[in-house]
């Protein structure tokens, strides 16, 4: 029977997503999400999840995906994506030795300053990527450090995706997309850097063989075809980062190209043909050969809207549940009661710390300017507007960097609130585009895929079969433009003020707090 689907799944880190594409009609066949949480831990610095879940979640996915019609036997190959920085130690069978952890865990912090001094300029040099609190090699020696026998068990260091592919080929592989994350992976050399590993005493054999996100590293096994629903031999692909592939889905694969992928955090990127730098950015090689990615990361977009859902917004979910709506659109609607500026009040959207600009763990959220005055509609209101200053501070970088945006695309989890998608215009002061499918990251792993199995003639190809954008959706006022921009500049005064705050919370939390 003719191939003629192949299946994009992004293991993000509040939703397991998959998307099938129908590669002859261009069109996606079936969409399929299922949301996922960390365990729970009276430490905020530890945020852990049971590997278990995620095989249990992806293979709901592909069920109910299945389930839409589509054959297994037509099905040509699958991709998946993962949040990357993470450490992940597992014995040779694939037998978890512990949870793998999420990038916003903290405990690595207590190494940080051995690694920098031990291979931090050394990382600049030949990763690009400073030793800050989102480099995947500190969370690594950590476990060296802190578990020597979990260490000494390990067979491999992974993420969600090599395990994955382990599980359905029982091949090995990391994908450089992903492998651009930790500091041991040389953007020159384009393999693991011995050098470094060995400063730090760490076994170059505990890290799987790299292999190109599109490149095939096995196909599903009888025994896997089994246990997943999947058809046996069917094409497996190396995989990548959660942000890569939203370019694609976004049109955005040249030179200089700007786009956002905005989930629980989001990535401000730019692509780029040379290897750039920025101390507080992460640069790693795109999911198209040849090219890398620079992001801006910001620690908490959509999550700080799903924390007011989930603390501020029991009566939206009650009303939602009764209504069979979406709480996030009955959020939406009270957030636009609340003008431009939301009566003064500015939210910090670093609940979990603070990567792109002030790479600092400690800084929290906050809410400045609430008065006997302020409506809980204006609360809603500031933390959109606060994620689109950070997403402001993000171009910043990459305007520093010699890019110059002219447009945004956003996919993910934002570009489903016109509201939201607004606003980052009236902020940002360009144009927003929409591409058609907002959940880019499932849909670009089906992308990358399709052109593994020859069912693409190439990434344009791809794109001009399967993508559609509406350019110029969302278009800045200039008036509401310029008020943001003295918002925005109170905005970025306020983490300066707060820092040394900051820092004595931490310590108190530390000392009197379960989250220590």
């Amino acid at each position: 029977m003719k191939k003629r689907y192949v299946i994009g799944v992004d293991v993000g880190s509040s939703t397991v997503k998959a998307v099938f594409v129908d590669t002859e009609s261009g069109k996606v066949a079936a969409t399929e999400t299922k949301e996922i949480f960390p365990l729970k831990s009276d430490n905020s610095q530890v945020i852990e999840y049971d590997p278990e879940d995620w095989k249990a979640h992806v293979k709901e996915v592909l069920k109910r995906g299945f389930a839409h019609g589509i054959a297994p036997e037509e099905t040509a190959g699958i991709c998946f994506d993962d949040f990357t920085v993470m450490a992940f130690p597992v014995e040779a069978d694939g037998t978890p030795l512990a949870n793998p952890v999420h990038y916003n865990d903290m405990r690595h912090l207590a190494v940080l300053e051995e690694v920098e001094q031990k291979v931090g300029p050394l990382c600049v040099e030949r990763n690009a990527n400073y030793m800050g609190m989102y480099n995947g090699l500190v969370k690594q020696y950590w476990w060296k450090t802190y578990q020597p026998e979990i260490y000494r068990r390990t067979a491999y260091m992974v993420t969600a995706v090599s395990w994955i592919n382990f599980l359905l080929t029982g091949n090995w592989r990391m994908s450089r997309s992903i492998a651009g994350f930790y500091g041991q992976y040389n953007a020159y050399t384009r393999e693991w850097d011995r050098d470094i590993l060995g400063a730090l005493d760490l076994d170059p054999e505990k890290f799987p063989p790299l292999a190109d996100a599109g490149e095939m590293i096995g196909t599903v096994t009888g025994e896997a075809a089994e246990e997943w629903g999947l058809p046996e031999g069917m094409a497996v692909f190396a995989g990548m980062d959660d942000a890569s592939p939203v370019a694609l889905t976004c049109g955005t694969i040249s030179e200089g190209d700007c786009y956002i992928s905005a989930g629980s955090a989001a990535n401000v990127a730019i692509i780029s043909e040379k290897v750039l730098s920025h101390p507080t950015a992460i640069s790693y090689p795109h999911c198209v050969p040849e090219m890398n990615t620079i992001v801006a990361v910001l620690t908490c977009t959509g999550l700080s809207y799903k924390w007011v859902r989930n603390e501020l917004g029991a009566e939206e979910m009650s009303l939602a549940k009764r209504t069979k709506e979406d709480p996030f659109d009955i959020l939406n609607k009270e957030a636009e009661a609340s003008p431009c500026g939301s009566n003064g009040v500015v939210f910090l959207p670093f609940l979990d710390g603070d990567f792109t600009p002030n790479n600092d763990p400690e800084a929290r959220g906050a809410y400045i300017g609430l008065s006997t005055g302020t409506t809980k509609n204006d609360m809603i209101r500031a933390v959109l507007e606060g994620v689109g200053f950070s997403i402001q501070s993000g171009l910043e970088m990459i305007r520093g960097l010699g890019g110059d945006p002219k447009s945004l695309a956003i996919a993910g989890g934002i570009a489903k609130s016109p509201l939201w998608l607004q606003i980052i215009a009236d902020i940002t002061g360009i144009p927003v585009s929409l591409p058609e499918e907002t959940e880019g990251a499932a849909m670009g792993c089906a992308l990358v895929a399709g052109v593994g199995c020859g069912l693409f003639d190439s990434f344009r190809d791809a794109i001009d079969r399967t993508v559609k954008i509406e350019r110029g959706r969302y278009l800045p006022d200039p008036s509401v433009h310029a008020q943001y921009e003295t918002l925005y500049g109170i905005y970025r005064e306020l983490y300066g003020r707060l820092k040394e705050s900051y820092a004595s919370l931490a310590d108190y939390r530390h000392t009197y707090c379960k989250e220590g």
